[in-house]
């Protein structure tokens, strides 16, 4: 239907938003949520919040300055989800529990991990920390690689200083945090967007968290030895079964600490459609013009 196609790659997300502002572009992806209304109030463009198959969790390391348990554990139960959800994804964003997101085989519907400062407070404590004498560490982020990535960070940030946690926040460009982390090399904590298009458990806790792989930087062995054996599992339903008892495992033990489902966020003009795929694939031979 459309035969000729220009990709314009344009890093800055708010470049992104002036180019299909002013006619430049037809389509564009992850531009700021907060201007999402602003695009749809403007004649011609019409802006989408779509949840896709993607996760943005926190990349733990298991050593440095996140390698008490009670400290990781504490920065997960100091994290607002749904405060996060609601302030940069307009509430579309799911809060997650486990790495994965709903409606994928890996999901374990009554599972929890709840927001709980008291708690968070209580393991610092613990391990000998607190507001007056905080846990030290270093926090990476991208800043424009997904939707207000940078300013979830931020936030985050300032959740884990009210229980007792200092993070230093160091911004990272999305092609050096490969790099970084296969020469172990990446801060004490990341936060990550993971994308699976298959929605299968292996491609998110399977490579996000054996240690023996270039994507995890949480290096246990117990992790490894626990994976491995559901690699070889040809059994469908016990290797399902095995994948949500390792997330499980993994997220009470502090090894990855899941955030929220991640959004795609889309403007286009009102007269070009596209199909719309669960795991966030904008394909240009799916799209028309009307």
């Amino acid at each position: 239907a459309i035969k000729r196609v220009i990709f314009e790659v344009i890093k800055d997300p708010s470049a992104r938003g002036a180019a299909i502002q002013s006619g430049q572009v037809d389509l564009t992806v992850n531009v700021p949520v907060r201007d999402i209304k602003r695009y749809e109030s403007e004649a011609g463009l019409t802006g989408e919040i779509n949840p896709i198959t993607r996760v943005i969790l926190v990349q733990c390391r298991a050593d440095q300055g996140f390698a008490d348990d009670n400290v990781r554990l504490a920065a997960n139960h100091a994290i607002n989800k749904e405060a996060l959800s609601k302030a940069f994804y307009g509430g579309a964003a799911v809060p997650l529990a486990l790495p994965v997101p709903p409606g994928t085989p890996g999901y374990v519907e009554d599972f929890t991990f709840p927001f709980d400062p008291e708690k968070a407070k209580e393991l610092l404590a613990k391990s000998g920390y607190g507001p007056d004498k905080p846990a030290k560490i270093t926090f990476g982020t991208t800043n424009g690689h997904f939707p207000s990535d940078y300013d979830v960070a931020r936030a985050i940030q300032q959740m884990w200083k009210a229980v007792g946690i200092d993070a230093e926040l160091e911004t990272i460009e999305y092609s050096k945090d490969f790099e970084l982390n296969r020469g172990g090399k990446l801060p004490d904590a990341t936060l990550y967007s993971w994308d699976n298009a298959t929605g299968d458990p292996e491609i998110f806790a399977g490579y996000l968290l054996n240690p023996n792989m270039p994507f995890s930087a949480f290096k246990k062995p117990e992790l490894g030895e626990k994976i491995d054996k559901l690699f070889t599992e040809t059994n469908y339903d016990k290797r399902i079964k095995g994948y949500q008892e390792f997330e499980v495992f993994a997220v009470e033990t502090g090894a990855t600490i899941p955030v929220l489902q991640s959004v795609q966020t889309l403007v286009r003009k009102k007269d070009l459609s596209y199909l719309k795929y669960a795991n966030g694939w904008v394909l240009a031979n799916t799209m028309k013009w009307s």
